[in-house]
């Protein structure tokens, strides 16, 4: 401990003076500390991240990456050992800075961007790849040694079993070191259980092109892409960058965002992508769904209004199918049921903890389902799961590189398809984001595309993208028909055009995604001529009627909705009909968003400003 309190009063010293002598002194030390097996894990790696930093800002790459590999190969497996829970865990991986990121930039520095790679794959989601290692699959030892085959996933589920002592977690511990040595032991099995090499992670992109963005303190570096041309593209973010919607970034060129150049999915890890892929996908006639409903939850949150148009949606898919409805939806009973079905739909109010993520949770009826529940659960024939609730997929800024949500923990428990929210879900959104996912009688025959998916899907990126677009146009309106001798006469609530009028803009999108663009179109001309109805026309066009009205921005868990790192702009202005023709009034709502995009679609006019 001598060296290392030395190697502090060095480096500040260096940071005072500004002596790039006392800043190699001090990395002098770091490093005797850091590789002396005599001192305590913490100390280890603590001082072996300051010797590969301060290294770095020496120039001497090749010493920064010798303390780099001794950090990453060696002691933060260590420090993170199976015989300690998880809470234990994520404490210990609190208390060190993002090595892996900074392991990486230092690796592309050098020239080295296969050795990147393997980095970030030992330094981030060190939790997720440690819990994925105890459900893999064991065929080829199967066939090689049956015996050892079962005592090993035996040892496998003890580590994954809930409520186990510390003195049964530490001895399931020894058993799996043992094993895995014996195993090893074997022809052809030295790799086995061991992190994935470069020549494993490019099998990752062996058919699609993957994106990897490093973000750290020696900057941004490069953007590690491999793979197949696009237009499918998997987001591997590091660091604060996995809490944005990439996928939403605007193209500067061309005016256009990603979504609409590349079908976006996320993977928190190269390696959670082959764990996917190494499991085969269950046969079509084994398919079968679980749907799951809490339009309540308690007091503090508001009823969901458009649950049953939702689960319509989901209804279409073939195969066996049931229902769990509000009180019917107990933790308990979502478990049990999860275990027993091949695809699963959860609509209910979600719960994002960004300081403790793996508090985040899903609210049920009399109690949550929480991602320790989830973390226990070992789900061999599960592969589709969409979590419709707010921040499902929004991952922690604590521990931002262990990529923890309520999507990564399904993941963990075995779905190789994932879809989940960045933000906050709004209610009316629900039904018209199913039927984009869902293959439906009237709109759809082809089945959802089945290429592996891990934490967030292609799908997601219309969840997010919608969700913000949609926020605070929402009028609780309703319309009246009149008839008289002579036929119908067009004397519809404003109000329920003004709801028409402020949705236009998204509804065009949604509409568009499903190729239907032009039968809204249709419909928008016929309202404006006084052929129809607003409430005519959007039950030709299958949209529920409190879609725009009655849902007044009711969102599916706690508020917050804007996206991560945007500073909302000062709300003020009104917009309001050109003419008059209903009664839209809408003011600039957090965010800077202008409603309905500045535009009345139905007038084909601006909208009228005032200033407040």
């Amino acid at each position: 401990m001598a060296r290392l309190e030395l190697g502090h009063v060095l480096h500040a010293r260096a940071r005072l003076l500004g002596d790039v002598k006392d800043l190699a002194d001090a990395v002098d030390q770091y490093e005797v500390t850091a590789l002396a097996p005599a001192q305590d894990i913490r100390s280890r790696l603590h001082c072996a991240a300051l010797w590969g930093m301060g290294a770095a800002e020496l120039g001497a790459l090749e010493r920064s990456r010798t303390a780099f590999d001794l950090a990453l190969s060696d002691l933060v497996p260590k420090l993170t050992g199976r015989a300690l829970g998880r809470e234990s865990q994520e404490a210990r991986l609190r208390e060190l800075p993002s090595l892996a990121t900074v392991a990486a930039a230092v690796s592309i520095r050098a020239g080295e961007v296969q050795e990147a790679l393997v980095r970030l794959e030992q330094g981030r989601g060190v939790l997720l790849a440690q819990a994925l290692e105890l459900r893999g699959r064991h065929d080829d030892l199967r066939v090689t040694d049956s015996g050892l085959a079962d005592r090993f996933e035996r040892v496998c589920a003890e580590l994954v079993a809930s409520h186990r002592s510390p003195q049964q977690r530490r001895r399931s511990a020894g058993d799996f070191d043992s094993l895995v040595e014996e195993i090893r032991a074997l022809t052809n099995f030295e790799h086995f259980q061991r992190p994935p090499a470069w020549e494993k992670l490019r099998d990752a992109a062996a058919q699609v092109r993957v994106v990897v963005i490093n973000v750290s303190p020696q900057g941004l570096g490069r953007n590690l892409h491999f793979g197949e041309p696009l237009p499918r593209l998997w987001w591997c973010p590091t660091g604060v960058l996995s809490l944005l919607p990439l996928h939403a970034a605007l193209l500067d060129q061309d005016g256009a965002y990603v979504q609409d150049r590349v079908v976006s999915s996320y993977v928190p890890t190269l390696g959670s992508l082959l764990h996917a892929r190494s499991r085969p996908a269950p046969s079509p006639d084994r398919a079968s769904l679980l749907t799951v409903a809490v339009d309540a939850a308690g007091q503090a949150y508001p009823r969901l209004a458009a649950l049953d148009d939702e689960l319509t949606a989901a209804s279409h898919m073939p195969g066996r199918r049931q229902r769990l409805r509000d009180t019917e939806a107990t933790p308990d009973a979502v478990l049990a049921a999860l275990r027993t079905h091949t695809h699963a739909h959860l609509a209910c109010h979600g719960v994002r903890d960004p300081g403790d993520p793996s508090h985040s949770r899903l609210l049920l009826s009399g109690g949550e389902l929480t991602l320790r529940q989830l973390a226990t659960e070992r789900l061999p024939n599960a592969e589709f799961a969409y979590l419709s609730a707010c921040h499902s997929a929004a991952a922690g800024e604590e521990l931002a590189d262990e990529v923890i949500s309520v999507a990564s923990a399904f993941q963990l428990c075995g779905y190789r398809h994932v879809i989940g929210s960045l933000w906050t879900v709004q209610d009316a959104m629900g039904p018209l984001l199913a039927r984009a996912v869902y293959p439906t009688s009237r709109h759809r025959t082809a089945p959802v595309r089945r290429t592996p998916c891990t934490g967030r899907s292609p799908s997601c990126a219309p969840t997010a993208t919608a969700t913000t677009r949609c926020s605070g146009r929402r009028s609780s309106t309703a319309d009246r028909n009149d008839e008289t001798n002579g036929g119908r006469v067009m004397e519809e609530d404003r109000s329920l055009r003004a709801a028409f009028c402020a949705a236009m803009s998204w509804l065009d999108d949604v509409m568009a995604s499903e190729g239907r663009g032009d039968e809204l179109r249709s419909a928008a001309r016929a309202v404006r001529a006084g052929t129809t109805t607003v409430r005519q026309a959007i039950a030709g066009l299958g949209i529920p009627e409190h879609v725009l009205a009655g849902a007044t921005g009711t969102t599916r868990g706690e508020g917050g909705g804007d996206p991560p790192g945007l500073v909302p702009h000062p709300a003020g202005e009104a917009y309001l009909c050109p003419d008059g023709w209903c009664g839209l009034r809408e003011i600039r709502q957090p965010g800077g968003a202008v409603p309905a995009g500045g535009r009345c679609r139905l007038r084909d006019q601006p909208l009228r400003v005032l200033e407040a």
